[in-house]
């Protein structure tokens, strides 16, 4: 997000003005609810948040939702995420993104993604999601953590040493220089900050080997 995906800022937080649609998509999905399902979702966020013990948590929505609804482990709650996700928090690609990495995709090389994401984040990226190479694919509530996590950058290094491809050898984009460009770069990689549109700034200093203006530049750098 950020990066290839333009979605509202915000997250999961009480939000009245989303409630009515959050409790229409409940009921059509058979349950009953409450006067603010997104004050109850935000504050079973904070309570898996605590109970992670670890310092970057990420909770799964899919798990929350069945927090909230009281809904047995084997409750299927994935069409509820990809719904409510789409009403509340509807993303969108960033303008080029799709002609460039359908671009590197045809040049041969090999297109991972590791993403503060939920079970919907794929499929926001429609076709674009099978550009990428599966075993390089590290989305944040599968892991239990986010970034910017060490471990996450260490297990997209380890899995890439599989294929024979080093750190040194793999260009991270992001456009977060905190939980993007610092992190990648310790774990080794080579780095680029993107900054192509205005959904994409975030605070914080990094010293990047590249600065992506948008996503026309990227054909520049291969």
């Amino acid at each position: 997000y950020g990066t290839l995906l333009d979605a509202p800022a915000g997250g999961v937080k009480p939000d009245p003005f989303a409630d009515p649609v959050l409790r229409e998509i409940l009921r059509q999905h058979g349950h009953e609810p409450s006067a603010s399902p997104s004050a109850d979702l935000h504050a079973a966020v904070l309570r898996h948040h605590a109970a992670a013990g670890v310092p970057y948590p990420e909770i799964d929505l899919r798990v929350v939702w069945r927090d909230v609804l009281s809904l047995p482990p084997e409750a299927d709650t994935t069409g509820l995420v990809l719904a409510t996700e789409a009403a509340w928090h509807p993303a969108t690609l960033i303008p080029g993104a799709a002609e460039a990495i359908q671009r590197v995709s045809r040049s041969g090389l090999t297109l991972g993604l590791l993403s503060n994401a939920q079970c919907n984040t794929l499929a926001s990226l429609g076709g674009l999601a099978d550009l990428f190479w599966p075993e390089f694919i590290l989305l944040s509530y599968q892991q239990g953590m986010s970034k910017p996590a060490p471990e996450l950058f260490e297990m997209l290094a380890d899995r890439l040493a599989g294929r024979g491809i080093t750190p040194a050898e793999t260009l991270y984009i992001g456009n977060d220089p905190l939980h993007d460009i610092v992190p990648a770069a310790a774990a080794g990689f080579r780095t680029a900050l993107f900054t192509g549109h205005p959904g994409s700034h975030r605070p914080g200093e990094c010293s990047p080997d590249f600065r992506l203006a948008d996503w026309k530049a990227l054909s520049t750098l291969f």
